[in-house]
């Protein structure tokens, strides 16, 4: 299983903060790690998918993890993601960004999207994410997770 963030010239020296935003796109996405994804978010993680149309609901850092580890990262694999623009202050990184996998039943996956994640410096120096907001490309998830859905159903019914 390979996968990973694609260096370039955006992401070439990165800021304590912005930091930050790739242990947590690192965690959930190459390395697929709860416990490490647990570790770049704050106790009081406040945490939204966009737009409010697709109907994900906000979530606390408890919420966040378990919806993270039961589906996205048990559903894709072979993660890679691109991250084309950074905007960042001394609090709030903005990233534009793509992303492509394949699910555990074969299929690809891409989709693009921009995250705002709020950083907090920690006692110990370290940044960590304390809110964010995640909006996808909204058609692409969730005809993917209908579709996807489906195919591990199937593939339940062929292996009874």
């Amino acid at each position: 299983m390979a996968g990973g963030i694609v260096q370039n010239d955006v992401i070439k020296n990165p800021s304590p903060q912005l930091q930050a935003f790739l242990r947590w796109t690192d965690a959930m996405t190459v390395k697929r790690d709860p416990v490490a994804l647990a570790d770049s978010v704050t106790d009081d993680l406040a945490y939204q998918t966009l737009p409010a149309s697709m109907g994900f609901p906000p979530r606390d850092k408890a919420g966040f993890l378990q919806f993270s580890s039961l589906t996205f990262m048990a559903m894709l694999e072979d993660f890679w993601s691109e991250i084309h623009e950074v905007v960042e202050t001394a609090d709030t990184i903005a990233v534009h960004a793509s992303g492509k996998a394949t699910s555990i039943t074969g299929a690809p996956y891409a989709n693009e999207y921009t995250v705002i994640a709020h950083v907090a410096k920690q006692a110990n120096g370290e940044y960590k994410i304390s809110a964010m907001k995640e909006f996808l490309d909204s058609k692409v998830l969730l005809e993917f997770m209908a579709a996807e859905k489906q195919r591990q159903e199937e593939r339940a019914k062929a292996a009874a």
